[in-house]
Protein backbone atom coordinates (compact mmCIF):
# COMPACT_ATOMS: atom_id res chain seq x y z
CA UNK A 1 0.00 0.00 0.00
CA UNK A 2 1.22 3.47 -0.83
CA UNK A 3 -0.09 6.23 1.41
CA UNK A 4 0.18 10.04 0.92
CA UNK A 5 -0.93 12.50 3.58
CA UNK A 6 -0.93 16.27 4.13
CA UNK A 7 0.26 17.30 7.57
CA UNK A 8 -2.16 19.48 9.45
CA UNK A 9 -5.25 18.92 7.29
CA UNK A 10 -5.78 15.25 8.16
CA UNK A 11 -6.08 14.13 4.54
CA UNK A 12 -4.95 10.62 3.63
CA UNK A 13 -4.97 9.20 0.12
CA UNK A 14 -4.31 5.47 -0.14
CA UNK A 15 -4.09 3.32 -3.22
CA UNK A 16 -2.76 -0.16 -4.04
CA UNK A 17 -2.87 -3.31 -1.94
CA UNK A 18 -0.66 -5.13 0.54
CA UNK A 19 1.19 -6.90 -2.26
CA UNK A 20 1.76 -3.80 -4.37
CA UNK A 21 5.55 -3.86 -3.88
CA UNK A 22 5.91 -7.56 -4.51
CA UNK A 23 5.84 -9.49 -7.77
CA UNK A 24 3.28 -12.06 -6.62
CA UNK A 25 0.36 -9.99 -7.91
CA UNK A 26 1.63 -10.07 -11.51
CA UNK A 27 -0.87 -11.98 -13.60
CA UNK A 28 -3.35 -12.06 -10.73
CA UNK A 29 -4.32 -8.44 -10.25
CA UNK A 30 -4.88 -5.61 -12.71
CA UNK A 31 -3.84 -2.24 -11.23
CA UNK A 32 -4.24 -0.31 -14.47
CA UNK A 33 -7.68 0.95 -13.51
CA UNK A 34 -6.39 2.15 -10.12
CA UNK A 35 -3.40 3.93 -11.65
CA UNK A 36 -5.59 5.44 -14.35
CA UNK A 37 -8.05 6.73 -11.74
CA UNK A 38 -5.25 8.24 -9.65
CA UNK A 39 -3.68 10.00 -12.63
CA UNK A 40 -7.08 11.19 -13.82
CA UNK A 41 -7.85 12.65 -10.38
CA UNK A 42 -4.48 14.39 -10.28
CA UNK A 43 -4.99 15.94 -13.71
CA UNK A 44 -8.63 16.96 -13.21
CA UNK A 45 -7.88 18.66 -9.88
CA UNK A 46 -4.77 20.48 -10.97
CA UNK A 47 -4.41 24.16 -10.06
CA UNK A 48 -3.60 26.61 -12.85
CA UNK A 49 -1.21 29.49 -12.01
CA UNK A 50 -1.13 32.44 -14.41
CA UNK A 51 1.67 34.97 -13.77
CA UNK A 52 1.59 38.61 -14.90
CA UNK A 53 4.65 40.82 -14.41
CA UNK A 54 4.56 44.59 -13.95
CA UNK A 55 7.72 46.74 -14.34
CA UNK A 56 8.37 50.52 -14.46
CA UNK A 57 9.55 50.32 -18.09
CA UNK A 58 8.07 49.30 -21.42
CA UNK A 59 8.45 45.78 -22.82
CA UNK A 60 8.99 44.48 -19.25
CA UNK A 61 12.61 45.70 -19.22
CA UNK A 62 14.01 45.55 -15.67
CA UNK A 63 16.99 47.56 -14.47
CA UNK A 64 18.88 47.21 -11.22
CA UNK A 65 17.05 49.28 -8.63
CA UNK A 66 13.56 48.66 -10.06
CA UNK A 67 10.70 47.18 -8.06
CA UNK A 68 9.07 44.27 -9.90
CA UNK A 69 5.51 43.16 -9.10
CA UNK A 70 3.92 39.82 -9.98
CA UNK A 71 0.19 39.08 -10.09
CA UNK A 72 -0.70 35.40 -9.61
CA UNK A 73 -4.12 34.22 -10.77
CA UNK A 74 -5.09 30.84 -9.29
CA UNK A 75 -7.86 28.88 -11.04
CA UNK A 76 -8.92 25.31 -11.63
CA UNK A 77 -9.14 23.64 -15.03
CA UNK A 78 -12.59 25.14 -15.55
CA UNK A 79 -11.35 28.67 -14.98
CA UNK A 80 -12.98 29.09 -11.57
CA UNK A 81 -11.06 31.20 -9.04
CA UNK A 82 -9.54 29.24 -6.18
CA UNK A 83 -8.85 31.05 -2.93
CA UNK A 84 -10.54 29.20 -0.07
CA UNK A 85 -8.00 27.49 2.22
CA UNK A 86 -5.32 28.14 -0.39
CA UNK A 87 -1.68 27.94 0.62
CA UNK A 88 0.61 29.90 -1.69
CA UNK A 89 4.12 31.33 -1.42
CA UNK A 90 6.96 32.37 -3.70
CA UNK A 91 10.72 31.82 -3.84
CA UNK A 92 13.12 34.00 -5.81
CA UNK A 93 16.35 32.35 -6.99
CA UNK A 94 19.01 35.06 -7.38
CA UNK A 95 21.83 35.13 -9.96
CA UNK A 96 24.45 34.22 -7.32
CA UNK A 97 22.59 31.01 -6.43
CA UNK A 98 20.94 32.17 -3.20
CA UNK A 99 17.18 32.16 -2.64
CA UNK A 100 14.77 34.59 -1.01
CA UNK A 101 11.31 33.37 0.15
CA UNK A 102 8.48 35.86 -0.29
CA UNK A 103 4.84 35.90 0.78
CA UNK A 104 2.09 36.08 -1.80
CA UNK A 105 -0.35 38.70 -0.56
CA UNK A 106 -4.07 38.21 -1.12
CA UNK A 107 -5.50 40.77 -3.54
CA UNK A 108 -8.97 39.42 -4.17
CA UNK A 109 -10.58 36.06 -4.90
CA UNK A 110 -8.13 34.03 -6.94
CA UNK A 111 -5.60 36.86 -7.22
CA UNK A 112 -2.38 37.16 -5.24
CA UNK A 113 0.59 39.47 -5.58
CA UNK A 114 4.27 39.21 -4.73
CA UNK A 115 7.20 41.51 -5.42
CA UNK A 116 10.98 41.79 -5.68
CA UNK A 117 13.11 44.84 -4.82
CA UNK A 118 16.22 44.57 -6.99
CA UNK A 119 17.67 47.60 -5.21
CA UNK A 120 18.29 45.45 -2.12
CA UNK A 121 19.68 42.40 -3.93
CA UNK A 122 22.24 44.51 -5.86
CA UNK A 123 22.61 41.69 -8.41
CA UNK A 124 22.22 41.71 -12.17
CA UNK A 125 21.54 38.63 -14.27
CA UNK A 126 18.79 36.01 -14.43
CA UNK A 127 16.26 35.70 -11.60
CA UNK A 128 13.81 32.81 -11.32
CA UNK A 129 10.47 33.12 -9.54
CA UNK A 130 8.93 29.88 -8.26
CA UNK A 131 5.31 30.03 -7.08
CA UNK A 132 3.87 27.04 -5.19
CA UNK A 133 0.18 26.61 -4.41
CA UNK A 134 -1.92 23.96 -2.70
CA UNK A 135 -5.55 23.69 -1.61
CA UNK A 136 -7.86 20.97 -0.31
CA UNK A 137 -9.22 18.73 -3.08
CA UNK A 138 -6.59 20.04 -5.50
CA UNK A 139 -3.18 18.89 -6.61
CA UNK A 140 -0.19 20.88 -5.40
CA UNK A 141 1.10 22.96 -8.30
CA UNK A 142 4.08 25.20 -8.98
CA UNK A 143 4.90 27.69 -11.73
CA UNK A 144 8.16 29.38 -12.68
CA UNK A 145 9.03 32.67 -14.33
CA UNK A 146 12.54 33.76 -15.35
CA UNK A 147 13.43 37.42 -15.83
CA UNK A 148 16.65 39.33 -16.40
CA UNK A 149 17.82 42.36 -14.42
CA UNK A 150 20.07 44.66 -16.43
CA UNK A 151 22.64 47.12 -15.05
CA UNK A 152 21.15 50.51 -14.32
CA UNK A 153 21.77 52.90 -17.24
CA UNK A 154 24.15 55.69 -16.29
CA UNK A 155 22.52 59.10 -16.27
CA UNK A 156 24.78 62.04 -17.22
CA UNK A 157 25.17 64.61 -14.48
CA UNK A 158 23.11 67.75 -14.93
CA UNK A 159 26.11 69.84 -13.85
CA UNK A 160 28.76 68.09 -15.93
CA UNK A 161 30.81 70.22 -18.28
CA UNK A 162 34.14 69.34 -19.89
CA UNK A 163 37.05 71.14 -18.30
CA UNK A 164 37.85 73.22 -21.38
CA UNK A 165 34.25 74.36 -21.83
CA UNK A 166 33.90 75.08 -18.13
CA UNK A 167 36.96 77.36 -18.15
CA UNK A 168 35.69 79.19 -21.22
CA UNK A 169 32.22 79.67 -19.76
CA UNK A 170 33.56 80.81 -16.40
CA UNK A 171 35.91 83.27 -18.07
CA UNK A 172 33.06 84.54 -20.20
CA UNK A 173 30.87 84.96 -17.12
CA UNK A 174 33.54 86.98 -15.30
CA UNK A 175 34.18 89.13 -18.36
CA UNK A 176 30.46 89.67 -18.89
CA UNK A 177 29.97 90.66 -15.25
CA UNK A 178 32.80 93.20 -15.30
CA UNK A 179 31.64 94.53 -18.68
CA UNK A 180 28.09 94.87 -17.37
CA UNK A 181 29.35 96.82 -14.38
CA UNK A 182 31.36 99.15 -16.61
CA UNK A 183 28.52 99.69 -19.07
CA UNK A 184 26.09 100.17 -16.20
CA UNK A 185 28.31 102.80 -14.62
CA UNK A 186 28.65 104.52 -17.99
CA UNK A 187 24.89 104.80 -18.53
CA UNK A 188 24.33 105.91 -14.93
CA UNK A 189 26.84 108.70 -15.31
CA UNK A 190 25.42 109.61 -18.72
CA UNK A 191 21.95 109.88 -17.29
CA UNK A 192 23.19 112.07 -14.47
CA UNK A 193 25.01 114.23 -17.04
CA UNK A 194 21.76 114.83 -18.92
CA UNK A 195 20.02 115.91 -15.72
CA UNK A 196 22.80 118.23 -14.59
CA UNK A 197 24.77 120.88 -16.33
CA UNK A 198 28.04 119.37 -15.13
CA UNK A 199 29.33 116.25 -13.39
CA UNK A 200 31.74 116.75 -10.55
CA UNK A 201 34.81 114.58 -10.87
CA UNK A 202 34.97 111.57 -8.65
CA UNK A 203 37.23 112.09 -5.72
CA UNK A 204 40.29 109.95 -5.37
CA UNK A 205 38.88 107.92 -2.49
CA UNK A 206 35.83 106.84 -4.54
CA UNK A 207 37.95 106.02 -7.58
CA UNK A 208 40.27 103.93 -5.38
CA UNK A 209 37.25 102.13 -3.90
CA UNK A 210 35.89 101.37 -7.40
CA UNK A 211 39.20 99.90 -8.48
CA UNK A 212 39.36 97.74 -5.34
CA UNK A 213 35.78 96.59 -5.86
CA UNK A 214 36.52 95.44 -9.43
CA UNK A 215 39.60 93.57 -8.18
CA UNK A 216 37.54 91.98 -5.41
CA UNK A 217 34.97 90.74 -7.93
CA UNK A 218 37.72 89.27 -10.07
CA UNK A 219 39.35 87.64 -7.03
CA UNK A 220 36.06 86.08 -5.87
CA UNK A 221 35.36 84.48 -9.24
CA UNK A 222 39.01 83.50 -9.66
CA UNK A 223 38.94 81.73 -6.29
CA UNK A 224 35.78 79.88 -7.33
CA UNK A 225 37.34 78.94 -10.68
CA UNK A 226 40.47 77.60 -8.97
CA UNK A 227 38.43 75.58 -6.46
CA UNK A 228 36.23 73.80 -9.02
CA UNK A 229 39.10 73.21 -11.45
CA UNK A 230 40.51 70.55 -9.13
CA UNK A 231 40.35 67.31 -11.12
CA UNK A 232 40.14 65.28 -7.89
CA UNK A 233 36.64 66.62 -7.20
CA UNK A 234 33.58 65.04 -8.80
CA UNK A 235 30.59 67.04 -9.99
CA UNK A 236 28.71 66.78 -6.70
CA UNK A 237 31.70 68.00 -4.69
CA UNK A 238 32.14 70.91 -7.11
CA UNK A 239 28.52 71.90 -6.64
CA UNK A 240 29.13 71.78 -2.88
CA UNK A 241 32.18 74.05 -3.30
CA UNK A 242 30.10 76.52 -5.33
CA UNK A 243 27.48 76.48 -2.58
CA UNK A 244 30.15 77.19 0.05
CA UNK A 245 31.47 80.15 -1.97
CA UNK A 246 28.04 81.71 -2.46
CA UNK A 247 28.11 83.81 0.77
CA UNK A 248 31.28 85.61 -0.32
CA UNK A 249 29.96 86.13 -3.85
CA UNK A 250 26.71 87.45 -2.43
CA UNK A 251 28.53 89.92 -0.14
CA UNK A 252 30.70 91.09 -3.04
CA UNK A 253 27.70 91.67 -5.31
CA UNK A 254 25.90 93.58 -2.56
CA UNK A 255 28.92 95.87 -2.28
CA UNK A 256 28.91 96.37 -6.06
CA UNK A 257 25.21 97.27 -5.93
CA UNK A 258 25.81 99.79 -3.12
CA UNK A 259 28.73 101.27 -5.06
CA UNK A 260 26.62 101.63 -8.22
CA UNK A 261 23.88 103.37 -6.25
CA UNK A 262 26.44 105.68 -4.68
CA UNK A 263 27.91 106.56 -8.06
CA UNK A 264 24.41 107.30 -9.37
CA UNK A 265 24.07 110.10 -6.82
CA UNK A 266 26.74 112.14 -8.58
Amino acid sequence: MIVASKVGLGRVVAFGDSDFASLSHIGEHDNRILISNVLEWLMENKLILNLTVSTPHENNVIYLGDSVYFLVHVTDLNGRDVSQNLTIFAIFNLPNGTSIPMWCFHYKDGLYTTLMFTEFTEQTGNYTLIVWADAPNYTSTCATYTFTVLPSPEQPSLFYLPSAKRDVLLGFAVTALVSTLIVGLYFVRRRRFQRRTFIPELDRELAYYMRNMINEVRAAFKELDTAISDEKLDDFEKIRVIHDKLPRLRRTLIKVKELAEKIGEY
